[in-house]
């Protein structure tokens, strides 16, 4: 996890507000915060005030995945949260594993092959038995892929309510330009 430290943290989480296939409120969308530290670091933590899920917290270069999940602990037992970019050594493999110590109900983990979230699953269940860990493949350039992975969280039957959705899928470089099959910009 230490050499998490030096990496940004990019977290945005929809908290109660998003509608996925009708598994979660179709209320309005409230505004969104983003909080950026302005020192120049790459750290966006997207909130919805209607909640209040965090806090208002102060990050900087020094923050780790461990200190933002810290943060919302207490919040976080019997929640269903869905995660994406899960692969072992990666801020969001950290950030699942870190969640495992909130007593979560459920943590859908996704990411393009299962294969290389076989670790953090592992360690989610080492920290607790509990948690009822679900992988679901999802490759975030493709928005059938995307379809697929919401309709199956629905069909699994195991949640209810999606209490969270923190994204930590990315790609470091899309040198040079190029689109999705669905012609979206890749960034």
């Amino acid at each position: 996890m230490a050499a998490l430290n030096n990496f940004a943290i990019i977290l945005a989480i929809f908290i109660d507000t998003i509608h996925v296939m009708g598994m979660l409120s179709t209320a309005r969308m409230p505004e969104f915060w983003i909080l950026r530290d302005l020192a120049g670091v790459h750290l966006h933590v997207i909130l919805t005030p209607a909640t209040f899920f965090f806090a208002v917290m102060s990050f900087n270069q020094h923050t780790t995945t461990e200190d933002v999940v810290k943060a919302s602990l207490a919040r976080s037992e019997g929640r269903t949260f869905v995660l994406t970019g899960t692969s072992e050594n990666t801020i969001g493999g950290a950030t699942a594993i870190a969640f495992a110590h909130g007593k979560l109900k459920i943590i859908f983990l996704t990411g393009r092959t299962s294969h290389k979230s076989v670790s953090v699953i592992k360690e989610i269940k080492s920290i607790d038995r509990n948690i009822d860990v679900v992988f679901v493949s999802l490759d975030l350039t493709d928005q059938e892929s995307v379809r697929s992975c919401a309709k199956e969280i629905l069909e699994t039957g195991k949640a209810e309510k999606i209490h969270g959705l923190i994204n930590c899928a990315g790609v470091t470089s899309t040198m040079p330009y190029s689109t999705t099959k669905q012609s979206i910009e890749m960034q």
